[in-house]
């Protein structure tokens, strides 16, 4: 007995089609991220001039936390130094007031994430301060992640007591909000 034939239309219903977009979405997102991070290397310059930045790409790479130089710190970061940029994070536990946030904070691009490879390093952390003149521009909860709008400053910074590294990265903030 042969089986009947069926046209190529009629073997396709909605299940299918819809099985197929909600896990071509699943799997195509994460993917699309990657390799658009990976084709921009995690910097990108918006219409106006400021640069989104990646601060998983930008604190990816190794960096003597005892004796490294701004040398250490790769060219591509280096000369964000005194540019205007967008970078998406979360702030640091430690570094928060009972009432919000503060005029300084850490802002890391994840919390959970960042240091599974050791302890956290000094370039996981970008110094944030917001001037008073831009406290106004804050809108933050707790709860969630942030997207920071200022101008970066990429310089190591050292205690002058002991000579210990405290910062690679600072940023002046124009704006934080909720993302």
């Amino acid at each position: 007995m042969t089986t009947p034939y069926v046209p190529p239309a009629r073997k396709f219903n909605m299940r299918i089609l819809a099985f197929v977009a909600v896990f071509g979405v699943l799997l195509g997102t994460p993917v699309y991220f990657y390799i658009d991070t990976l084709l921009s290397g995690g910097l990108k310059k918006t219409s106006s001039g400021a640069y989104v930045v990646n601060l998983q790409a930008m604190s990816n790479f190794v960096f003597d936390q005892n004796n490294g130089t701004l040398t250490d710190v790769p060219q591509r970061w280096r000369e964000l130094d005194g540019k205007k940029v967008i970078v998406d994070g979360e702030i640091a536990p430690g570094t928060l007031e009972s009432r919000g946030v503060d005029h300084q904070f850490d802002l890391v691009y994840s919390v959970a994430k960042c240091c599974f490879s050791g302890p956290p390093q000094i370039q996981h952390f970008v110094q944030s301060a917001i001037p008073d003149a831009n406290m106004k521009d804050v809108k933050w909860d707790m709860a969630s992640r942030v997207r920071v709008h200022g101008t970066l400053k990429v310089n190591v910074t050292r205690d002058p007591t002991d000579n210990r590294i405290t910062g690679v990265y600072h940023l002046v903030v124009d704006k934080l909000e909720t993302l």
